[in-house]
C-alpha cells in the first residue's frame, strides 16, 4: 500500500511526464526528419507524437517495474489519457492502410495498447490501495549488512554525447563515446 507521501510523489512524477513526452516527440521528429525525406509530413508528425509519448511512458513503466510497484492512480490516468487516442488512431490507420504499410501501424497500436492496459491496471490497483487503512506500525528496517563488494569505478575521462555518424554514403544523428577506459 502506498503512503500519502508516495501518492504525492506519484502526482509529481505523472506531471513530470508531460515535458518528458514533449522532448521525446521533438527528438523523434528530428531524427526521422533528418534520416528521410520520403515520408508525408502528416505521417511524420503523427507517428513522431505516438512514438515520443510511448517512449516516455515506457521509460516510466520500466522505472516503476524496476522499483517493484505500480505508478499509482495519477500515473495510470496520465497513461490512459495519452494512449487511448493513440490506440484509436493507429488502429484506424492500420485498418485503412494498404497491406504493405499495415505492419508499422499495427506495431504502434500494440505498443500503445500495452501501455493503455498498464495504465488501467495502475489506476485500478492504486484505487483499491487508497481505501485500505493500516492500524499497525510500519515494520522496523532490516539491519544493515556491510557490503564487501569492491566499489564501482567509472572513469572520469569518458564522454558521451550527440554526434553525426556516417557510413560513407549517408549521415545521421547518433551518439558518440570517447575517452580513456583505463
Amino acid at each position: 500500500m502506498a503512503s500519502d507521501t508516495d501518492r504525492d510523489n506519484d502526482g509529481l512524477h505523472a506531471a513530470g511526464l508531460i515535458p518528458t513526452m514533449d522532448v521525446s516527440i521533438l527528438t523523434t521528429h528530428g531524427i526521422w526528419a533528418t534520416a528521410t525525406t520520403d515520408v508525408h509530413p502528416g505521417v511524420l508528425a503523427g507517428s513522431s507524437i505516438v512514438v515520443g509519448i510511448d517512449v516516455a511512458l515506457t521509460s516510466g513503466v520500466i522505472s516503476s517495474l524496476g522499483a517493484g510497484r505500480f505508478p499509482g492512480r495519477a500515473g495510470g490516468v496520465v497513461t490512459l489519457l495519452f494512449t487511448g487516442p493513440q490506440v484509436a488512431a493507429t488502429g484506424y490507420l492500420a485498418a485503412i492502410s494498404p497491406a504493405s504499410d499495415r505492419g508499422g501501424w499495427i506495431a504502434l497500436s500494440a505498443w500503445s495498447g500495452a501501455l493503455f492496459t498498464y495504465g488501467l491496471v495502475s489506476a485500478i490497483h492504486d484505487h483499491g490501495a487508497a481505501r485500505a487503512v493500516t492500524t499497525s506500525a510500519p515494520p522496523a528496517p532490516p539491519p544493515l549488512v556491510p557490503d564487501k563488494r569492491p566499489p564501482l569505478i567509472v572513469p572520469e575521462s569518458i564522454r558521451l554525447g550527440p554526434t553525426v555518424v556516417s557510413d560513407g554514403v549517408a549521415s545521421a544523428v547518433g551518439i558518440g563515446v570517447s575517452g580513456v577506459l583505463f
